[in-house]
Order: C-alpha cells, then sequence, then structure tokens
C-alpha cells in the first residue's frame, strides 16, 4: 500500500482461541490413505517421503498392488506396519502430527491451512473478511435503527429483488453465498476515488476494489505462540433441531465429521491503519458524506474492534435464544455463558455458520423465511427457526462448544510509522 510517512498506524493484535477454530485449506479431505494412527496421534504422511521410503525398500509393486486390490479401504498405516515400520519411522515419513480422540474412528479428516514447516496459521485475509462482515454489520445495525428509511432501500429492497431474480435453480446453494454480497459492495465500495494527478497510476485502474475503504486497513497473516497452541482432531456433529413437547424443540446430533481444529491457545498478527488513505477518501467523498449519501466510514482500528465486539455480542444473544427453546440444550447454554464470561469479541473460520458470516441477523422474520424457503428447500418445515441446524465439535466430558469464537486483545499501540 503506498502511503505518506508518519501516517500509517500499527498494533499487535493476539487472538486467543476460546472455542474450537478451523481455517481451511486448499487440499482435500483425508482419508486412511493419507495419514497412519499410533496411539492417541494421527500422523499426516508425507507422499515424497513415502515415495522416497518406498522406493528405497523395493516396496513399490507392492503398495501399488494393495492400493489397487483394496481401494477405498486401503490403510497406509496398516501397510506401513505389514512392511516393519516402526512408529519412529511413521514419524519420519509424516509431515506433522496431531492429537485425536479414538482416531480409529475417524473416516475423512478435514485439514486446517499450514505453512511449509506444518504449522498453523491464520491467513490475513481470513482475518480481513470477517472484520468487514462484523463492520458492516454493526454499521448496518445502527442505520437499522437511526434510519430505517435508508435501511429499507439500500439493504430490504435490494434483497427482496436480489431474491426474485434467482429463482429457483440448481445453483442455490453458489446463490447464498453471494446473497449478501451485492449490499456489502454497496456500502464498503459506494465511494468515489481518484488518484491524485501528481501520483497518476499508483493505484491502477479505477473500480470497485480501487474505491474501498477497507484498502485503509492491513491485516497480517496470524502465527502461533507456539508453546500454547492446543490442536486435535476434533469431533464435529451437525446439531438439528425438531418439534418436541410443549412448542419446544429437541436437538439431535448427526452426520459426524472431523476436522483438524485448534482448542486452546493464541496467535499474534498486525493491524494496520492507513491514515493518510483514510484521510483521503474522506477528501474526494466529503459532500456525499455531507449529504449522508454515504453513511459508513471508519474512524481507525478502535472502531473495527468495536464494531467486531457489537457481532458477537448479537450471536451470543442470538444463539442463547434460539438453544433456551431446546429441551436439551444445557450444555450450549453453559458454552456460551462460558463465552460471555472470557468476553469474545470475535468470531471467523469454517462452522460459524450463516449468522457468523454474513449480514442475516438484520433481516426482518419475513425475510429470513423467504431465504430459507429459497435456499434449504430440503428443510424441515415443522421448525420455524432459521437457521435451524448449527456445527458443533464434541469435546470431553459432555461438553459441546460452537466454533471460531474467539478473543481479540491489543498487545500495545506501536507509535505511527
Amino acid at each position: 500500500m503506498i502511503s505518506v510517512e508518519g501516517k500509517l498506524k500499527r498494533i499487535d493484535v493476539e487472538l486467543q482461541v476460546l472455542s474450537p477454530l478451523h481455517i481451511g485449506s486448499h487440499e482435500q479431505a483425508l482419508t486412511h490413505f493419507g495419514y497412519a494412527v499410533s496411539g492417541n496421534t494421527l500422523f499426516v504422511i508425507s507422499q515424497d517421503r513415502l515415495a522416497e521410503y518406498l522406493g528405497e525398500r523395493g516396496l513399490v509393486d507392492r503398495f501399488v498392488a494393495r492400493v489397487e486390490r483394496e481401494g477405498n479401504k486401503f490403510r497406509i498405516g496398516d501397510f506401513l506396519k505389514e512392511v516393519g515400520a516402526d512408529d519412529a519411522t511413521v514419524k519420519r515419513l509424516s509431515r506433522y502430527s496431531i492429537p485425536a480422540d479414538n482416531p480409529k474412528d475417524i473416516r475423512q479428516l478435514k485439514v486446517a491451512i499450514r505453512d511449509p514447516e506444518g504449522i498453523t496459521y491464520i491467513p490475513g485475509t481470513a482475518i480481513k473478511g470477517a472484520i468487514r462482515t462484523a463492520c458492516l454489520y454493526a454499521f448496518l445495525k445502527d442505520v437499522k435503527a437511526s434510519n430505517p428509511d435508508y435501511f429499507k432501500i439500500k439493504v430490504i429492497d435490494r434483497l427482496m429483488k436480489k431474491m426474485a431474480d434467482i429463482g429457483k435453480s440448481d445453483k442455490n446453494r453458489e446463490n447464498r453465498k453471494e446473497f449478501f454480497k451485492g449490499v456489502e459492495d454497496l456500502i464498503a465500495r459506494g465511494f468515489v476515488f481518484v488518484a491524485p494527478s501528481e501520483q497518476k497510476g499508483v493505484y491502477g485502474k479505477s473500480g470497485l476494489p480501487n474505491t474501498d475503504i477497507f484498502r485503509c486497513l492491513q491485516v497480517s497473516d496470524a502465527f502461533p505462540v507456539r508453546e500454547n497452541i492446543q490442536e486435535k482432531a476434533t469431533n464435529v456433529v451437525v446439531c438439528d433441531t425438531e418439534p418436541g413437547t410443549a412448542n419446544a424443540l429437541t436437538i439431535k446430533e448427526e452426520a459426524p465429521l472431523y476436522v483438524e481444529a485448534v482448542e486452546g491457545g493464541a496467535y499474534r498478527f498486525s493491524l494496520t491503519w492507513d491514515e493518510w488513505l483514510a484521510e483521503e477518501f474522506y477528501r474526494q467523498n466529503r459532500s456525499k458524506v455531507e449529504r449522508k449519501e454515504i453513511l459508513y466510514f471508519p474512524r481507525g482500528i478502535d472502531d473495527v474492534l468495536h464494531y467486531c465486539k457489537v457481532f458477537v455480542k448479537d450471536q451470543v444473544e442470538h444463539e442463547e435464544k434460539f438453544f433456551q427453546k431446546c429441551v436439551n440444550g444445557g450444555p450450549y447454554l453453559d458454552f456460551l455463558e462460558t463465552v460471555k464470561r472470557e468476553k469474545a469479541n470475535f468470531r471467523l473460520g469454517w462452522g460459524s455458520g450463516l449468522i457468523g458470516a454474513s449480514l442475516s441477523l438484520l433481516l426482518p422474520p419475513e425475510l429470513m423465511r423467504e431465504v430459507r424457503d429459497k435456499f434449504f428447500r430440503k428443510r424441515d418445515r415443522r421448525v420455524d427457526d432459521f437457521p435451524k441446524s448449527r456445527r458443533v465439535a464434541v469435546l470431553e466430558k459432555g461438553k459441546r462448544e460452537l466454533l471460531g469464537f474467539c478473543r481479540l486483545v491489543k498487545l500495545d499501540e506501536g507509535a505511527n510509522t
């Protein structure tokens, strides 16, 4: 990012994991072909090291024949054991290892993103995406209360039109992922921004990315405080609901899936706010701001962190209301009490669901029902709540935790650079 010296404000932040956090990788889910088990440890095999090992020992033909014969039933761990590989050898052949409860029950493992050394990290793009959603949510929540006409025109009317345009199709899954994008872009990219003539070309061609106010925010990748990271192959289930007695709901758990998750520990990263660029955005859009054609204008990192806190608070309150209606919702309510006690103020990653990754909590009930009926045609129509299911981590001693809750703590406020 091009800026002016003395106008970059940077702070270091610690992201403390309060509930299992999974940031997915581009890799496909691992099967028994890709990992071996020893005790309660799961070793993810390096295909390069495995090929070298098989070649050195003349086992390539035997390996290929075994794979062809057993197909999906092939287990690399059993094969290595049969050819005499001990635990030390399996460890040497692995890229990394991860603890697992009942690892023999794992059929597929959804892997986390890792650096070349096999260490989990959180890309800055993932953090910034979660921050962006939180900021837009909190801003539009204020607008909904203070300027309902603007909210109706800019949000509700646009979404209703999009609903009408989508129709029912085989692309509903893709459509629902993009459902809020137009509103988000309208708010965050509804600016004018032209590079000053003396710096013509610095910012490239004009277009939506060029006019995005979040250009003012830089987020570094987050790397772990290694001695504190607690990783595990975590069992995640779909927590679904069905009608119970006396208008209550009953939770049922189904479709188990194992994911590589961080269950505790901390990561560190930096947030940088480009004050010069923010001032330039404001200067070029001053008249639109004064006429209230543009209402959203974050003033810096403190605004950003405040908006994240607002979004999480509303998610927790929404989930409490939902689980209070469930006859067996006790473990989930216990978890939410813990989240409040530990002052969660951020949420990201896989499994945060529709309410954790979109503006859906701002919609009126009737529009939410339309979204439900349009995008989730196989839903149980006896249950009016939407969403009616969540992904939940199943932990020891009967604990149940919703995914991705964290706490952001400012480590320092570095001097302007």
